[in-house]
């Protein structure tokens, strides 16, 4: 757990949009430490910065690279809602240690600091392991030499949290306010920490944290959503004219990162559900 690690790293290039929603490629960043750059920062206690480069992209040209001890981090001020988060993530063959991806409810100050989500990549077993759920912890193998997507499907109406590793269930229906830290927790989420404990060598790319189904950025999905969701779809380049803040996987309502036809009945389902 990030709490007996003492060190965090959040790791992700921001791009502020409309209502919280946040999308970073890290391709605007000069290369070199993150830290600094567009909203992010070192964990407040200290930490190693992490690294932006342009040797490795899920979308080219940059990425970024941890390092031993990186920890920085991106934080929001997001309260209710359903909310999904989505990272690349790259893990070479030989490359050794273990690095996190790590997602707090409440952050800057040791009594109160709160963890959801602490998932541990490891480069020595070959393990992709939700941490600080009932034991043994669920794990998946880690894959090698491609970029993979991790997925947190984040429910802050009804307090659950859904892990995903390359589209397969990491861990389902876990509770958000209490899956890491104990309570008490809130239903806000506030950072995300990309932290390195003993790896060198994890990338990660083309992160979001949006509301799947918002077609029209105002903060909820409702029938205002179902003509920009059309237009997405038959005129992407129209959409994105249209609605410029706007994520264009908001659309990817069955999560297979392509916008298509088959995220029409889920795309219903969000609109239609509870």
């Amino acid at each position: 757990m990030r709490r007996a690690l003492i060190a965090g790293t959040v790791v992700l290039l921001s791009m502020s949009l409309a209502y919280g929603q946040w999308k970073d490629n890290f391709d605007s960043y000069t290369l070199g430490g993150i830290a600094g750059q567009d909203g992010w920062t070192l964990w407040y206690s200290g930490g190693v910065d992490g690294q932006v480069v342009n040797t490795q992209a899920a979308s080219p040209p940059n990425s970024l690279r941890d390092t031993i001890g990186s920890d920085v981090v991106q934080t929001f001020s997001i309260a209710g809602g359903r909310w999904q988060f989505r990272i690349k993530t790259y893990v070479a063959t030989g490359t050794t240690g273990d690095g996190y991806v790590i997602m707090m409810n409440q952050y800057g100050a040791p009594l109160t600091d709160n963890w959801s989500v602490q998932v541990r990549f490891g480069g020595n077993d070959g393990l992709v392991e939700a941490q600080w759920v009932p034991s043994p912890y669920p794990t998946l193998p880690l894959i090698r030499d491609q970029w993979v997507e991790f997925r947190a499907e984040i429910d802050l109406v009804n307090d659950l949290l859904d892990l995903y590793y390359n589209n397969v269930p990491l861990s389902l229906d876990r509770v958000w306010t209490s899956n890491v830290s104990n309570p008490p927790g809130t239903l806000t989420i506030a950072c995300l920490d990309l932290y390195s404990q003993t790896m060198d060598g994890m990338y990660y790319d083309d992160a979001s944290l949006m509301i799947p189904g918002d077609l029209n950025c105002d903060g909820v999905v409702n029938p205002f959503d179902i003509d920009p969701f059309i237009l997405a779809l038959t005129d992407p380049a129209g959409y994105a004219a249209a609605f410029p803040a706007c994520l264009g996987l908001n659309g990817d309502a069955n999560a297979d990162g392509i916008l298509n036809p088959f995220d029409i009945d889920p795309f219903i389902a969000l609109l239609t559900g509870p």
